[in-house]
């Protein structure tokens, strides 16, 4: 990611820092970033699944949650076009 951040299409700072966390480390579960992010497991996996709802990590198989970052420029594109798609839609409004 460049310096501006993902903050620009709409990740949260902490949400960021947890996505550049599992990016480091190629693969991760909510509890093997605890202490590096310094908060609880729960906060984590609540940024996660919405990091996964923006396309930007992926959940593994398996029966613990370990999830792994997609590559940054794809989760960028993924982001935009995200983006772009709600501006869209916002365009196409019209009051009743």
């Amino acid at each position: 990611m460049n310096d501006q951040g993902i903050g620009v299409v709409g990740v949260a700072p902490f949400g960021e820092s947890v996505y550049r966390a599992v990016l480091a480390r190629h693969t991760a579960r909510p509890a093997e970033l605890e202490a590096g992010l310094g908060c609880s497991s729960e906060r984590i996996e609540r940024a996660l699944n919405r990091l996964h709802d923006q396309g930007l990590v992926s959940r593994l198989a398996g029966t613990r949650r370990r999830y792994t970052a997609i590559e940054p420029r794809a989760a960028l594109e993924a982001l935009i076009r995200l983006r772009t798609s709600d501006l869209d839609r916002v365009g196409q409004w019209r009051p009743s």
